[in-house]
């Protein structure tokens, strides 16, 4: 009788140990929450950090491309930027032959009715990648938007449509429809405009750089057009040089 109450108090005491066991085991296993995922950017982007020097609070520069480029060919384009900065060049969301495009455009340019919103909506996704940069990145000031072409276009409706997300604007070869000009006189602090143009450009010519440019001044804006007699839908070396300049100013302030 005792030798069988023996063998039951040791075979209780390993069913205790075996339960012991595996609720430790079960305990191993129980992690710790996983942090909220990153929220991804609203567009894809190259960042060429600091480019100048290596200061990671250097102000933000925002180039964006044109129709059919690719944000690693306009690179180039801002390369000579001597001030240090963070250059940021977002890429297009629709596929156009070996590059992307922003949004649906005739060239030569020939506003539509809905070219004001398609510029618009671009100029928004452009915004909200700015504001996204804000949490994610370390810089100083309101970041300069600059651009070519379709770029340029877009540059100028951020300027209208998000004046409060940027400190100054530097479209070139860009214009925007009259249904995407503003309609009177624009509140709150707004960002300076220094757009190139050349007066030979036969696919966004410049009488609509022009309109674009008397539209803002009314409007409050210090806004001004720098003109190249003969030059086309291109970026010669001098427009190049005097854009730089006046980005290297805006940043260096």
């Amino acid at each position: 009788m005792e030798r069988s109450r023996t063998r039951f108090l040791r075979r209780l005491a390993a069913i205790c140990l075996a339960i012991g066991l595996a609720a430790a085991a079960c305990a191993s296993k129980v992690e710790a929450p996983a942090e909220a995922a990153a929220v991804p950017p609203p567009l894809e982007f190259v960042e060429i950090g600091a480019a100048g020097g290596g200061d990671p609070d250097a102000p933000l520069v925002v180039a964006v491309h044109g129709l059919g480029d690719r944000p690693e060919n306009l690179a180039h384009l801002y390369r000579d930027i001597s001030a240090p900065c963070r250059l940021v060049l977002p890429r297009g969301p629709i596929p156009h032959g070996s590059g992307s495009s922003w949004f649906d455009i005739d060239i030569p340019y020939a506003p539509d009715a809905a070219l004001g919103d398609r510029i618009g909506a671009a100029a928004d996704r452009v915004a909200a990648l700015i504001d996204h940069l804000k949490t994610t990145r370390a810089f100083r000031g309101k970041p300069v938007v600059t651009g070519f072409s379709q770029g340029g276009m877009i540059s100028f409706a951020v300027a209208i449509r998000h004046p409060e997300s940027v400190g100054f604007v530097v479209p070139i070869a860009g214009a925007l429809p009259e249904a995407a000009l503003p309609a009177g006189p624009a509140a709150g602090t707004l960002p300076s405009v220094r757009a190139f143009h050349g007066t030979a450009d036969t696919l966004v010519p410049i009488d609509f750089a022009r309109r674009t440019i008397a539209a803002l001044t009314a409007a409050g804006y210090d806004a001004e057009l720098q003109e190249y007699a003969g030059v086309g839908h291109t970026v010669p070396s001098a427009m190049q040089r005097d854009a730089l300049a006046v980005i290297d100013a805006a940043i260096a302030r």
